[in-house]
């Protein structure tokens, strides 16, 4: 752009942007003040009219209140119509149609079990009516209803409904009092309100954009495709093809039917376009007026630029002896005398440039070289150590699988056979191989655990806990540990608040580990876990001290390292892969901490950990503990229950399990088997592996989704994958649970319990 340009642009925007932006407000402000008092009349038509119609229901209800207490009305119906009179009934019922004579379709009385035993039609008398919503409302009530448009079983059409129940003197009701009335009334009285606004049309919805009356001459839709939005406020819809906007109320005495007061949007916004026309042009007038003075002002001010820029264009095309005049004001001159020195400096420098720049040429393709070497080797490097990653998630995935299967065995076989012992020598060697069975799949969730940490896929999740209910539900734990041992338990919280945001799962996993640590390596005594605040007040501090076998201070410094133990003595009398600690410790410092030991005056150690856990938040609602699952059998009710699940001995697992529940219980050893069986028979629930041959336990289960009668039929996940993304993958595949093998059989029981109470 040039000067000139330029400075007639600032010079425009100076004088006239601020008038326009100052009467584009004026003018916002008066178009918005219109269509708010556009809006604020359609709204009282829209509350007139729906209290019009209000008002005119009520009438009629309390016209009816009046009928079903003439005398002879309810003696018709005593004794199952035994002192029927049916000159007295016609009478009365024509009396009824007398007072609306416009509207009134048919009057008819019906007795306690809703048939028709008398009509103004005569076509209808004996029909059954005991089905229809104002019967069976007005018999609720013990009132007189209004039930707005509905379509009888018998009728061709929709209409209004009035229904009394008819009492006997001592308030037995005996029978109901029906008038039908055409839905043209609520039209009439649309009509009526909107008569002195013939601007503006009307509409009587129903709760779900039924049309059920317009003040519109053409066809009504039977109901708006997009419904209006509010109540009393401005709202814009479609009717008839065209956009409308306008207000709303709901009819007084009846929660699902709406009044819409409105008008074509072009119509409303017809005075807002005509005043934004007006404006425009003014504008318009405005700056072809102060354009032709800025033109002229711009000129003068520009012209030494213009001569300026025309020797720097000269200069650029590379004549040097070019000079460069000196004119306009003294900041111009000053100007060219800088431009006639730096073409002096310019022809010495180019010099120099050219010849720095073929060894500029020379290093930049050395250093292209180089770079390309070393980016080859970071790629090779990240494929490797991607590969490797893969490679070891794969084994641990695998190795898990393969581990957990035969535990979920083991501990199955081990519970069912110890349920089932004749000796108590029998259970007790039982309860011995489901306790090494428990220590295998507890060496093998800490080896998961620290793969996760070590590949940077542990995810934290804060939430609002309770410090004194995760030290009591630790303790809680291996309170009968310790009472096998004789050791006594203690708890000692001294912080405020007692409400920390933090994550409550991985802190009662360190706490446990510690706790479980100090009763394994106490031989009497007792263990007290203590809970306060962490050095200088930035934290909280957890301390679990024991009265046990101590730490040598030489084996102090290998306490937290991965695999290993203060003494190796220690793993052959007390057990343990010294993964333990190191995983807590590693925990620990995940979540912003430190952890350590110190040996305890008199005998023993202490374990602490410090964590940086934050008061919970007043708003943040606390999660509820979820409810502990049932305890003991559940009583059989003979549901049924599909087992997927390709091994043989946990078929026979989970066969013995669920039929101790009580349960009907059908096995398939296949994907496609489980498909076949859910095509031909209802289940109350399926229990799936996923890992089989051919047909995985996700393809079954989205395949099942798809059958019609088990739809909701809850899918629970029973395998040995435990990792997240395998949960994810039963989530997406349309599983409702998740079980990971080894499943002990409360936790079994729990869950069938949750999703067969369910089904």
């Amino acid at each position: 752009m040039t000067t000139r340009r330029q400075i007639a642009l600032i010079l425009l925007l100076v004088a006239v942007l601020p008038l326009a932006l100052l009467s584009f407000l004026g003018i916002r402000a008066e178009v918005e003040g219109a269509a708010r008092e556009r809006d604020r009349v359609m709204s009282g038509v829209a509350a007139d009219a729906a209290r019009a119609i209000g008002e005119r229901i009520e009438r009629q209800l309390d016209n009816l209140r009046a009928d079903v207490a003439i005398p002879g009305l309810a003696e018709a119906l005593v004794g199952d119509g035994a002192r029927f009179d049916a000159v007295l009934v016609n009478r009365v019922l024509a009396l009824v149609t007398l007072r609306e004579p416009l509207n009134v379709t048919s009057v008819a009385l019906l007795d306690r079990r809703g048939r028709n035993v008398a009509d103004t039609r005569a076509s209808a008398v004996g029909r059954d009516e005991g089905g229809e919503p104002y019967f069976t409302q007005a018999l609720a009530a013990g009132h007189p209803r209004f039930i707005g448009p509905w379509r009888g079983a018998a009728d061709d059409a929709a209409a209004l409904y009035l229904a009394a129940p008819v009492k006997a003197p001592d308030g037995a009701v005996l029978g109901v009092l029906r008038v039908q009335l055409e839905t043209a009334l609520l039209g009439q009285a649309l009509a009526d309100v909107l008569s002195p606004h013939p601007d503006l049309e009307g509409l009587v919805l129903g709760h779900r954009g039924e049309v059920h009356a317009s003040t519109d001459a053409r066809d009504p839709p039977p109901r708006l495709a997009t419904l209006p939005e509010g109540q009393g406020l401005a709202t814009e819809f479609e009717w008839l093809g065209a956009p409308h906007r306008g207000a709303i109320a709901r009819v007084p005495g009846d929660e699902a039917m709406y009044v819409v007061v409105h008008e074509p949007l072009a119509q409303f916004e017809a005075p807002v376009r005509a005043r934004l026309r007006e404006w425009a042009l003014q504008q318009a007038l405005l700056v072809v007026l102060v354009l032709g003075a800025v033109v002229v002002v711009a000129s003068r001010l520009a012209l030494p630029a213009i001569r300026l820029t025309a020797a720097a264009e000269r200069l650029a095309a590379g004549d040097d002896a070019a000079p460069v005049p000196e004119t306009g004001s003294e900041e111009f001159r000053r100007l060219s005398r800088a431009f006639n020195a730096m073409n002096a400096q310019r022809a010495a420098r180019l010099a120099e440039l050219r010849a720095s720049q073929e060894g500029l040429r020379w290093l930049n393709a050395e250093l292209e070289d180089e770079v390309a070497r070393r980016t080859a080797e970071l790629a090779a490097a990240r494929d490797s150590a991607e590969a490797a990653s893969r490679a070891k998630s794969a084994v641990l995935a695998n190795m898990s699988h393969e581990i957990r299967t035969p535990l979920h065995a083991i501990i199955g076989l081990t519970t069912l056979m110890r349920d089932d012992a004749a000796t108590s020598t029998d259970r007790e060697r039982l309860d011995k191989v489901g306790a090494a069975a428990e220590h295998l799949l507890g060496v093998l969730n800490d080896v998961l655990d620290l793969s996760k940490i070590e590949a940077g896929k542990l995810d934290l999740r804060p939430a609002p806990f309770s410090l004194r209910d995760a030290v009591r539900a630790t303790l809680g734990l291996v309170r009968d540990a310790a009472a096998a041992r004789g050791l006594a338990l203690h708890e000692r919280v001294g912080v405020e608040p007692d409400r920390r945001l933090g994550d409550r799962l991985r802190i009662g996993q360190v706490l446990l580990n510690l706790v479980g640590n100090a009763v394994k390596f106490t031989p009497a005594g007792a263990v007290e876990v203590v809970v306060g605040e962490a050095e200088g007040g930035a934290g909280v501090r957890f301390e679990v001290r024991d009265t046990g076998i101590g730490v040598e201070p030489a084996d102090r410094a290998r306490l937290f390292a991965d695999f290993e133990q203060g003494d190796t003595s220690v793993s052959r009398r007390y057990g343990g892969t010294g993964l333990g600690l190191a995983i807590s410790r590693r925990l620990v410092e995940h979540m912003g901490g430190r952890i350590g030991h110190a040996p305890r005056e008199g005998g023993g150690s202490v374990f602490w950990f410090e964590l940086p856990l934050p008061a919970a938040p007043a708003a943040v609602v606390p999660a509820s503990v979820p409810a502990a699952p049932p305890s003991g059998p559940r009583p059989a009710r003979g549901e049924r229950v599909l087992v997927v699940e390709d091994n043989a001995v946990n078929q026979e697992v989970a066969r013995a399990s669920l039929e101790r529940m009580g349960l009907a219980v059908d096995v398939a050893a296949s994907g496609a088997e489980a498909v076949a069986r859910a095509r031909e028979a209802d289940y109350d629930l399926i229990l799936m592996d996923l890992q089989m041959p051919g047909m995985d336990g996700f393809e079954a289960t989205r395949a099942i989704r798809g059958l019609t009668r088990h739809v909701h039929t809850p899918v629970v996940a029973m395998t040995a994958n435990a990792f997240d993304e395998d949960r994810q993958r039963c989530r997406e595949a349309g599983m409702d649970d998740y079980l990971v093998k080894p499943v002990a059989y409360p936790v079994l029981q729990a869950a069938v319990q949750r999703w067969v109470a369910s089904a």
